[in-house]
Protein backbone atom coordinates (compact mmCIF):
# COMPACT_ATOMS: atom_id res chain seq x y z
CA UNK A 1 0.00 0.00 0.00
CA UNK A 2 1.35 3.05 -1.12
CA UNK A 3 1.42 6.61 0.85
CA UNK A 4 1.45 8.89 -1.90
CA UNK A 5 1.49 11.90 0.47
CA UNK A 6 4.79 11.11 1.03
CA UNK A 7 5.98 10.45 -2.66
CA UNK A 8 9.26 12.04 -3.96
CA UNK A 9 9.73 11.92 -7.76
CA UNK A 10 13.65 13.24 -7.84
CA UNK A 11 15.92 13.58 -10.53
CA UNK A 12 18.61 10.49 -9.44
CA UNK A 13 15.59 8.35 -7.91
CA UNK A 14 12.37 8.10 -7.02
CA UNK A 15 11.54 7.59 -3.25
CA UNK A 16 7.91 6.15 -1.85
CA UNK A 17 6.92 5.48 1.45
CA UNK A 18 4.54 1.92 1.57
CA UNK A 19 3.31 -0.53 4.19
CA UNK A 20 4.71 -4.04 3.36
CA UNK A 21 2.88 -6.84 5.14
CA UNK A 22 2.07 -3.88 8.49
CA UNK A 23 5.42 -2.70 8.37
CA UNK A 24 6.18 1.24 7.06
CA UNK A 25 9.11 1.37 4.68
CA UNK A 26 10.40 3.10 2.23
CA UNK A 27 11.08 1.97 -1.66
CA UNK A 28 14.11 3.79 -3.66
CA UNK A 29 13.82 3.21 -7.31
CA UNK A 30 16.09 4.07 -9.94
CA UNK A 31 14.70 3.80 -13.10
CA UNK A 32 15.41 3.96 -17.22
CA UNK A 33 14.14 7.45 -17.09
CA UNK A 34 16.63 8.13 -14.26
CA UNK A 35 19.31 7.33 -16.25
CA UNK A 36 18.19 8.94 -19.53
CA UNK A 37 18.19 12.31 -17.31
CA UNK A 38 21.65 11.89 -16.96
CA UNK A 39 24.30 13.88 -18.62
CA UNK A 40 25.97 11.48 -21.29
CA UNK A 41 28.83 9.94 -21.61
CA UNK A 42 31.22 9.88 -18.14
CA UNK A 43 28.44 11.09 -16.30
CA UNK A 44 26.06 8.82 -16.86
CA UNK A 45 28.18 5.53 -16.35
CA UNK A 46 28.97 6.90 -13.28
CA UNK A 47 25.66 7.40 -12.25
CA UNK A 48 24.51 3.73 -13.15
CA UNK A 49 27.56 2.86 -11.23
CA UNK A 50 26.55 4.71 -8.05
CA UNK A 51 23.17 2.69 -8.04
CA UNK A 52 24.03 -0.90 -8.56
CA UNK A 53 26.93 0.33 -6.21
CA UNK A 54 24.05 0.90 -3.32
CA UNK A 55 21.68 -2.30 -4.35
CA UNK A 56 25.28 -4.08 -3.62
CA UNK A 57 25.64 -2.77 -0.48
CA UNK A 58 22.42 -3.56 1.25
CA UNK A 59 23.06 -6.66 -0.43
CA UNK A 60 26.36 -7.46 1.49
CA UNK A 61 25.24 -5.04 5.17
CA UNK A 62 23.66 -8.17 7.15
CA UNK A 63 26.82 -10.16 6.50
CA UNK A 64 29.61 -7.68 7.58
CA UNK A 65 30.93 -8.43 11.16
CA UNK A 66 30.75 -5.38 12.45
CA UNK A 67 27.04 -5.11 13.94
CA UNK A 68 27.46 -1.67 15.48
CA UNK A 69 27.64 -0.59 11.57
CA UNK A 70 25.03 -2.82 10.48
CA UNK A 71 22.77 -1.31 12.94
CA UNK A 72 23.44 2.21 11.96
CA UNK A 73 21.33 1.78 8.23
CA UNK A 74 18.09 1.07 7.66
CA UNK A 75 16.97 -2.81 7.84
CA UNK A 76 16.37 -3.82 3.90
CA UNK A 77 13.58 -6.24 3.11
CA UNK A 78 14.80 -6.19 -0.98
CA UNK A 79 17.42 -5.50 -2.83
CA UNK A 80 16.95 -5.87 -6.70
CA UNK A 81 18.51 -4.68 -9.89
CA UNK A 82 18.59 -5.26 -13.49
CA UNK A 83 21.34 -3.41 -15.07
CA UNK A 84 20.16 -3.65 -18.74
CA UNK A 85 16.88 -2.65 -17.62
CA UNK A 86 18.32 0.08 -16.29
CA UNK A 87 15.90 -1.00 -12.59
CA UNK A 88 17.56 -0.71 -9.25
CA UNK A 89 15.15 -0.95 -5.69
CA UNK A 90 15.64 -0.73 -2.45
CA UNK A 91 12.84 -1.30 -0.10
CA UNK A 92 14.28 -0.17 2.98
CA UNK A 93 12.82 0.25 7.15
CA UNK A 94 11.05 3.70 7.26
CA UNK A 95 13.01 6.07 9.59
CA UNK A 96 10.40 8.61 9.77
CA UNK A 97 8.26 5.84 11.31
CA UNK A 98 11.02 4.44 13.71
CA UNK A 99 10.73 7.89 15.65
CA UNK A 100 13.84 9.71 13.14
CA UNK A 101 13.99 13.06 11.37
CA UNK A 102 15.74 14.93 9.24
CA UNK A 103 17.07 18.53 9.17
CA UNK A 104 19.04 20.39 6.31
CA UNK A 105 21.29 21.61 9.00
CA UNK A 106 22.80 19.65 12.49
CA UNK A 107 23.38 21.19 15.82
CA UNK A 108 26.82 20.32 17.50
CA UNK A 109 24.73 17.32 19.40
CA UNK A 110 23.52 16.05 16.66
CA UNK A 111 26.71 16.78 14.51
CA UNK A 112 28.46 14.80 17.12
CA UNK A 113 26.23 11.69 16.69
CA UNK A 114 26.62 11.54 13.09
CA UNK A 115 30.83 12.15 13.60
CA UNK A 116 30.71 9.20 15.76
CA UNK A 117 28.96 6.78 12.84
CA UNK A 118 30.98 8.30 10.06
CA UNK A 119 34.24 6.81 12.59
CA UNK A 120 32.24 3.60 13.01
CA UNK A 121 31.91 3.54 9.24
CA UNK A 122 35.71 4.28 8.50
CA UNK A 123 37.04 1.94 11.04
CA UNK A 124 34.72 -0.82 9.95
CA UNK A 125 36.33 -1.00 6.18
CA UNK A 126 40.02 0.01 7.39
CA UNK A 127 42.51 -1.35 5.10
CA UNK A 128 39.97 -3.71 3.96
CA UNK A 129 41.25 -5.31 0.92
CA UNK A 130 38.01 -5.58 -1.28
CA UNK A 131 36.97 -1.84 0.28
CA UNK A 132 40.23 -0.42 -0.95
CA UNK A 133 40.03 -2.21 -4.68
CA UNK A 134 36.44 -0.47 -5.16
CA UNK A 135 35.84 2.10 -7.36
CA UNK A 136 36.70 5.80 -5.50
CA UNK A 137 34.12 6.83 -3.56
CA UNK A 138 32.46 10.43 -3.98
CA UNK A 139 30.79 12.03 -6.43
CA UNK A 140 33.94 14.79 -6.82
CA UNK A 141 36.70 13.07 -8.13
CA UNK A 142 37.52 14.63 -11.16
CA UNK A 143 37.23 11.65 -13.25
CA UNK A 144 33.48 11.44 -12.34
CA UNK A 145 33.16 15.36 -13.16
CA UNK A 146 32.70 17.60 -16.37
CA UNK A 147 36.55 19.27 -17.65
CA UNK A 148 34.61 22.19 -17.71
CA UNK A 149 34.35 22.43 -13.76
CA UNK A 150 38.76 22.78 -13.48
CA UNK A 151 38.41 25.51 -16.06
CA UNK A 152 40.28 28.35 -14.39
CA UNK A 153 38.62 31.00 -16.42
CA UNK A 154 34.85 29.42 -16.21
CA UNK A 155 35.80 29.17 -12.28
CA UNK A 156 37.08 32.33 -12.06
CA UNK A 157 33.34 33.40 -13.56
CA UNK A 158 31.24 31.48 -11.46
CA UNK A 159 33.00 32.87 -8.22
CA UNK A 160 33.25 36.28 -9.35
CA UNK A 161 29.62 36.42 -10.13
CA UNK A 162 28.82 34.89 -6.66
CA UNK A 163 31.03 37.37 -4.84
CA UNK A 164 29.15 40.07 -6.71
CA UNK A 165 25.79 38.82 -5.60
CA UNK A 166 26.90 39.21 -1.89
CA UNK A 167 28.91 42.67 -1.74
CA UNK A 168 28.80 43.06 1.98
CA UNK A 169 30.72 39.57 2.46
CA UNK A 170 33.72 41.64 0.55
CA UNK A 171 34.68 37.75 -0.64
CA UNK A 172 38.37 37.26 -2.08
CA UNK A 173 37.86 37.15 -5.94
CA UNK A 174 40.84 34.74 -6.57
CA UNK A 175 39.31 32.13 -4.53
CA UNK A 176 37.56 30.43 -7.68
CA UNK A 177 40.59 30.44 -10.25
CA UNK A 178 42.90 29.35 -7.75
CA UNK A 179 40.33 26.50 -6.71
CA UNK A 180 40.34 25.55 -10.08
CA UNK A 181 43.94 25.73 -10.79
CA UNK A 182 44.86 23.59 -7.71
CA UNK A 183 42.35 20.84 -8.60
CA UNK A 184 44.33 18.37 -10.24
CA UNK A 185 46.90 18.56 -7.26
CA UNK A 186 44.34 18.14 -4.57
CA UNK A 187 42.55 15.72 -6.06
CA UNK A 188 45.62 13.59 -6.40
CA UNK A 189 46.96 14.11 -3.19
CA UNK A 190 43.29 12.74 -1.78
CA UNK A 191 43.58 9.75 -4.41
CA UNK A 192 47.18 8.49 -3.11
CA UNK A 193 45.44 8.38 0.39
CA UNK A 194 42.59 5.73 0.21
CA UNK A 195 42.82 3.59 3.42
CA UNK A 196 38.88 2.86 4.31
CA UNK A 197 35.28 2.99 2.87
CA UNK A 198 34.03 6.00 2.52
CA UNK A 199 30.52 6.80 2.80
CA UNK A 200 30.96 9.27 -0.59
CA UNK A 201 27.89 12.02 -0.07
CA UNK A 202 27.67 13.14 3.88
CA UNK A 203 25.84 15.30 4.54
CA UNK A 204 22.76 16.56 6.67
CA UNK A 205 20.02 14.97 4.25
CA UNK A 206 21.47 11.13 4.42
CA UNK A 207 22.08 11.53 8.32
CA UNK A 208 18.53 10.69 9.98
CA UNK A 209 18.66 11.53 14.08
CA UNK A 210 16.90 11.22 16.61
CA UNK A 211 15.54 14.02 18.78
CA UNK A 212 16.66 14.01 22.34
CA UNK A 213 13.80 14.09 24.95
CA UNK A 214 13.12 17.28 26.88
CA UNK A 215 16.42 18.07 29.44
CA UNK A 216 18.28 15.15 27.88
CA UNK A 217 21.88 16.41 28.89
CA UNK A 218 25.14 15.21 26.53
CA UNK A 219 25.81 12.34 29.13
CA UNK A 220 23.12 10.80 28.95
CA UNK A 221 22.44 10.91 24.87
CA UNK A 222 26.00 9.52 24.55
CA UNK A 223 25.13 7.20 26.66
CA UNK A 224 22.52 5.51 24.33
CA UNK A 225 23.70 3.23 21.67
CA UNK A 226 24.96 5.02 18.39
CA UNK A 227 21.68 3.33 16.55
CA UNK A 228 19.64 4.43 18.74
CA UNK A 229 20.78 8.25 17.87
CA UNK A 230 22.17 8.16 14.65
CA UNK A 231 21.01 6.35 11.13
CA UNK A 232 22.68 6.63 7.89
CA UNK A 233 21.27 6.11 4.26
CA UNK A 234 22.23 6.90 0.55
CA UNK A 235 25.34 5.18 -0.23
CA UNK A 236 25.31 5.33 -3.73
CA UNK A 237 28.59 7.19 -3.67
CA UNK A 238 30.31 4.87 -1.25
CA UNK A 239 33.90 3.19 -2.69
CA UNK A 240 37.65 3.66 -1.37
CA UNK A 241 39.06 6.91 0.18
CA UNK A 242 40.36 9.05 2.67
CA UNK A 243 38.18 9.40 5.62
CA UNK A 244 38.59 12.77 5.79
CA UNK A 245 36.81 13.39 2.46
CA UNK A 246 33.23 12.77 4.22
CA UNK A 247 34.09 14.79 7.29
CA UNK A 248 34.62 17.74 5.13
CA UNK A 249 31.66 17.25 3.37
CA UNK A 250 29.63 16.45 6.82
CA UNK A 251 30.93 19.72 8.75
CA UNK A 252 30.74 22.20 5.47
CA UNK A 253 27.34 21.29 4.29
CA UNK A 254 26.17 20.13 7.59
CA UNK A 255 26.85 22.79 10.41
CA UNK A 256 24.17 25.51 11.71
CA UNK A 257 25.78 28.50 11.22
CA UNK A 258 25.64 29.01 14.62
CA UNK A 259 27.76 25.90 15.01
CA UNK A 260 30.07 27.25 12.91
CA UNK A 261 32.36 28.17 15.50
CA UNK A 262 32.83 24.60 16.44
CA UNK A 263 34.07 23.50 13.26
CA UNK A 264 37.13 22.68 14.63
CA UNK A 265 36.44 21.22 17.82
CA UNK A 266 34.25 19.08 15.81
CA UNK A 267 36.76 17.98 13.82
CA UNK A 268 39.05 16.56 17.39
CA UNK A 269 36.07 15.02 17.68
CA UNK A 270 35.68 13.16 14.90
CA UNK A 271 39.08 12.10 15.29
CA UNK A 272 38.43 11.14 18.70
CA UNK A 273 36.05 8.73 18.24
CA UNK A 274 37.83 7.23 15.24
CA UNK A 275 40.94 6.83 17.32
CA UNK A 276 39.04 4.84 19.99
CA UNK A 277 37.98 2.42 17.52
CA UNK A 278 40.85 1.98 15.56
CA UNK A 279 44.02 -0.63 16.39
CA UNK A 280 47.46 0.97 17.15
CA UNK A 281 49.13 0.24 13.96
CA UNK A 282 45.91 2.10 12.05
CA UNK A 283 46.44 4.69 14.52
CA UNK A 284 49.82 5.47 13.64
CA UNK A 285 48.62 5.53 10.15
CA UNK A 286 46.03 7.55 10.63
CA UNK A 287 48.16 10.10 12.98
CA UNK A 288 51.33 9.23 9.75
CA UNK A 289 49.49 9.51 7.29
CA UNK A 290 46.11 10.92 7.24
CA UNK A 291 45.61 13.60 9.49
CA UNK A 292 48.02 16.06 7.51
CA UNK A 293 45.45 15.38 4.69
CA UNK A 294 43.25 17.23 6.53
CA UNK A 295 43.64 20.65 4.95
CA UNK A 296 43.88 19.19 0.95
CA UNK A 297 40.30 16.95 1.58
CA UNK A 298 38.99 20.43 3.07
CA UNK A 299 40.02 22.46 -0.16
CA UNK A 300 39.48 19.31 -2.66
CA UNK A 301 35.92 19.10 -1.20
CA UNK A 302 35.06 22.66 -1.38
CA UNK A 303 35.84 22.67 -5.07
CA UNK A 304 33.26 20.92 -6.32
CA UNK A 305 30.95 22.89 -3.21
CA UNK A 306 31.86 26.61 -4.04
CA UNK A 307 31.84 26.08 -8.16
CA UNK A 308 29.31 23.59 -8.70
CA UNK A 309 26.87 22.70 -5.99
CA UNK A 310 26.88 26.48 -4.86
CA UNK A 311 27.31 27.98 -7.84
CA UNK A 312 24.41 31.06 -9.13
CA UNK A 313 24.17 31.22 -5.27
CA UNK A 314 22.20 35.17 -4.55
CA UNK A 315 20.11 36.17 -2.19
CA UNK A 316 16.59 35.48 -3.48
CA UNK A 317 17.96 31.83 -3.72
CA UNK A 318 18.85 31.11 -0.10
CA UNK A 319 15.58 32.83 0.80
CA UNK A 320 13.82 29.82 -1.91
CA UNK A 321 16.11 27.40 -0.14
CA UNK A 322 14.27 28.15 3.10
CA UNK A 323 11.77 24.72 4.49
CA UNK A 324 13.16 22.35 1.97
CA UNK A 325 14.83 19.72 3.49
CA UNK A 326 16.65 17.95 1.04
CA UNK A 327 19.28 20.54 0.47
CA UNK A 328 22.47 20.90 3.15
CA UNK A 329 23.21 24.04 4.52
CA UNK A 330 25.28 25.14 1.46
CA UNK A 331 22.70 27.33 -0.36
CA UNK A 332 20.68 28.56 2.35
CA UNK A 333 23.56 30.71 4.42
CA UNK A 334 25.52 33.73 3.97
CA UNK A 335 27.13 32.59 6.55
CA UNK A 336 28.37 29.66 5.52
CA UNK A 337 29.16 31.22 2.01
CA UNK A 338 31.50 33.72 4.50
CA UNK A 339 33.07 30.62 6.50
CA UNK A 340 34.23 29.08 3.17
CA UNK A 341 35.55 31.51 1.40
CA UNK A 342 37.71 33.02 4.10
CA UNK A 343 39.02 29.34 5.16
CA UNK A 344 39.90 28.83 1.14
CA UNK A 345 41.61 31.68 0.86
CA UNK A 346 43.52 30.97 3.70
CA UNK A 347 44.39 27.59 2.79
CA UNK A 348 45.03 28.13 -0.58
CA UNK A 349 48.16 30.00 0.39
CA UNK A 350 49.00 27.89 3.31
CA UNK A 351 49.43 24.83 0.61
CA UNK A 352 51.07 27.46 -1.94
CA UNK A 353 47.98 27.91 -4.48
Amino acid sequence: EVCPGGVVLGRQSDVIPAVVHGQAVVIKRVSPKHVAGQEEGDARDAFVRSAEREVRFFEELAALPCKELVGLFPACSKAFMDAAADEYVLVLEDLYAAGFDQAPGLSTRHMKDVLEALACFHVAFWGNDAALAAERGSFWPLFKRSPSETDPDKADETWVAMAEAFPELALDRTIGRRLAVAAVALDAQVAGTAVTRIHGDAKPPNMFYRPGGEGETDAVRQARPLSDRVRVIDVQWTGSGNPLSDVANMLTAGLIPQALPEFDELFAHYEHCLLARLPPGQQAEYTERIRPTWDVCWLDYSRVAMLKLMRGLCPKKIENMRGNVGASMLNRSTAQLDFMARRAAMLLSALGH
